[in-house]
């Protein structure tokens, strides 16, 4: 690839380029014209019909970075970004040198309730457990992209394959908050069409800045995912890393506080079930997961975070997040369960975690635990 990236003084050399595959190519050229700062460009798979995949095109993606770009952004062709994205990239590739920043994070991944609390707690990078690494939109470094150009392709999904190169050159993926990008609610070419939509869990707009601070360092964490179909934490492990366990050995030492969380989910599912015709898997779920996000963000953040009057912590971005939560659940049931309207949601799924709040807050962090975030 002979296009070269900007020069800058900050030693970030960017340059951008666009993942396509054939029958997207107008949309795909429409979009590296918006990022002309960037020199962007369009790579395409040009295998025959049967014989491409995600992950070949990737590989000549990662493997087209200019030998002068010290960061190579890809965008895919169905990826939507937010409006000064350019200045965006180049401040978080400034920041976060040496670690992959995900510019998305879908809203019924386990990453997204990490991007939520993020949104909560007024931080801007959180580190991404999923079992893949988002290419709807990433910035790379020179290191990464360069290894994953050369990988073995052991599977056709692109996501997956990055992941494991990032493990085996040790770096934690980032994710930004708010998400950069949102992705286009097209039809999956991969075939995920199953799944609905695949949205971003905190779609922008852009921050003036996202400053020097590293990630966001969150013990635990209530989260969903519709790989796992059920709520379930995250928490810090003794190598530093975030494990998942039950709910229950979440709360193994604090159970009577568990008991009370599990009955305020369940007064909002009663008071939902009588005014909204809704699944009931998918409002229990939803309801759980907001008390229980309430009462960690009540449990992890100063006791003055958030805004007076009831407000959610986080302003409108803490307002979007709940939103999505509920959407998340929604969605994460579609393959299985009856549909729902993730609007039927959002009040009570606010009034859920505005109960766990005040609990979590009430109650303060375990004898010996420190506020984080």
């Amino acid at each position: 690839m002979s296009t070269r990236s900007r020069e800058s003084d900050d030693g970030v050399d960017l340059a951008l380029a666009v993942m396509a595959h054939p029958t997207r190519l107008d949309r795909a050229h429409a979009l590296a014209r918006r990022f002309d700062t960037l020199n962007a460009y369009v790579v395409v798979d040009d295998a025959p019909p049967g014989q491409g995949s995600a992950a070949r095109t990737a590989q000549r993606v990662w493997a087209s970075r200019p030998v002068d770009a010290s960061h190579l952004v890809v965008l895919q062709d169905d990826a939507e970004p937010c409006t000064g994205l350019a200045e965006r990239v180049r401040e978080i590739a400034t920041t976060c040198r040496e670690q992959p920043v995900c510019l998305m994070s879908e809203w019924a991944s386990a990453s997204s309730n990490l991007v939520r609390f993020a949104a909560w707690t007024g931080q801007r990078f959180v580190e991404n457990p999923d079992a893949w690494v988002s290419q709807v939109g990433i910035v790379l470094p020179a290191v990464v992209a360069d290894a994953a150009a050369v990988a073995s392709l052991d599977v056709p999904q692109d996501d997956v394959v990055l992941a494991r190169v990032v493990r085996e050159l040790g770096v934690t993926p980032l994710i930004a908050v708010p998400n950069l990008v949102e992705h286009a609610s097209l039809p999956s070419l991969v075939g995920n069409t199953f799944q609905g939509s695949r949205r971003s869990a905190l779609f922008g707009p852009a921050p003036a800045s996202f400053g020097d601070a590293g990630p966001a360092r969150f013990d635990r964490v209530p989260v969903m995912s519709r790989t796992a179909g059920v709520p379930f934490y995250l928490t810090r492990g003794s190598d530093g890393g975030l494990r998942p366990c039950t709910i229950r050995e979440a709360f193994a030492e604090r159970p009577r506080i568990l008991a009370q969380l599990a009955e305020t989910a369940r007064t909002q599912g009663r008071t939902l079930h009588r005014t909204r015709d809704l699944p009931v898997t998918t409002a229990a779920h939803a309801l759980l997961l907001a008390t229980l996000s309430g009462f960690e963000v009540g449990q992890t953040a100063d006791r003055d975070t958030g805004t007076s009057g009831g407000g959610i912590p986080g302003g409108a971005n803490g307002e979007v997040a709940l939103e999505t939560l509920a959407a998340g659940v929604v969605e994460g049931h579609r393959p299985t369960g009856p549909r729902a309207a993730p609007d039927e949601l959002v009040v009570p799924v606010r009034d859920a975690f505005l109960e766990g709040l005040d609990l979590g807050r009430a109650i303060g962090p375990p004898e010996g635990g420190a506020r984080t975030g």
